[in-house]
């Protein structure tokens, strides 16, 4: 696990004021620029300052469906349909959440969740910000991704963006 992620400390900042702020942010740029090592940091930081973090992919396992994402997030066995699956992550948020400290989920690699989740998990998503934290990263900005895939997205106008460049001077 990365020590330090170099060049990244303007992204870092800004993550750390939207979790504050208890805003989400989707973090886009191109591949191969770093965007999972700083999800990795990101993690690392958290964890070590005691919150709730969950650190998934949908190039695995959580990228099936609706259900396959919660379990992964959650280590709760889900159902695959969008409702019920978006229920069992709310119920597992409200329970490891601690007042003014929602739990972060930070997922890379979100184009393979869009693909295969209903837009109606996303709605529920939008409806659970406040009291979780989401960061999302993909190298297409939301619209796009949501678009590739035949959808609108409902997460546009309640996630920052934020964009992965070349690595900052230090």
């Amino acid at each position: 696990m990365p020590e330090q992620c170099f060049g990244r400390t303007d992204l870092l900042t800004r993550l750390e004021t939207a979790l504050e702020e208890r805003r989400s942010v989707w973090l886009t740029g191109d591949s191969r620029i770093g965007k999972s090592l700083l999800l990795l940091t990101w993690e690392k930081r958290l964890k070590e300052a005691g919150r709730v973090v969950r650190l998934v992919s949908g190039e695995t396992a959580a990228g099936v469906d609706a259900g396959s994402f919660v379990q992964s997030v959650t280590a709760l066995a889900s159902p695959s349909d969008a409702e019920t699956a978006a229920d069992r992550l709310e119920q597992w948020a409200r329970a490891v959440g601690k007042p003014g400290l929602p739990p972060v989920i930070l997922v890379d690699e979100i184009e393979r969740i869009v693909e295969t989740c209903e837009v109606r998990f996303f709605d529920r998503l939008r409806g659970m910000l406040g009291s979780v934290c989401l960061v999302f990263s993909s190298k297409d900005l939301p619209d796009r991704v949501f678009q590739k895939n035949h959808k609108t997205s409902p997460l546009t106008n309640r996630m920052e963006v934020a964009w992965a460049g070349l690595l900052e001077a230090t």
